[in-house]
């Protein structure tokens, strides 16, 4: 078994180092290694994709952490007369994914924690799935690495 980069052999049979810094292959006039980075218009899919699945990210930690607020005020017994708790509560209810009563056991609480904590653990789910699937089919060969929060 190889320990070192050059003991590799390359696709010609001979041994060299692979510069990991570097990249596979030459750059072109701009700056992408691939002549498929970009479309006719000169628009980077790379940047396109993040930007895409950036803004997926942020709105299923959104509605991740609107469920979230919606069981800190319950638990902690918030004035639902209040607008801004009103507001939480309706916009919990329309992100809650229909699992409003999926568990029905216990104190009323308990209940909503539950509900829209699973919830909650489902739209940060739905988001990552998104956020794979369309880096690893957008993307072209070379640059299709799982998606990562910066």
């Amino acid at each position: 078994m190889a320990r070192y980069e050059d003991e590799y052999p390359d696709n010609r049979g001979q041994r060299g180092s692979y510069d990991y810094r570097e990249g596979r292959g030459e750059r072109d006039a701009h700056g992408s290694r691939y002549d498929y980075d970009y479309d006719e218009g000169g628009v980077d899919k790379v940047s396109v994709v993040r930007r895409v699945n950036g803004i997926i990210s942020l709105i299923c930690g959104l509605f991740a952490a609107v469920l979230a607020l919606h069981i800190i005020l319950f638990v902690a017994d918030a004035n639902f007369a209040n607008p801004f708790a009103r507001f939480i509560t309706d916009w919990a209810n329309g992100v809650s994914l229909g699992l409003n009563n999926l568990f029905l056991w216990g104190p009323e609480k308990v209940q909503v924690a539950l509900n829209h904590g699973v919830a909650a653990l489902l739209w940060l789910l739905i988001g990552w799935l998104l956020t794979t699937v369309i880096a690893r089919i957008v993307l072209p060969y070379p640059d299709r690495n799982w998606y990562r929060r910066r």
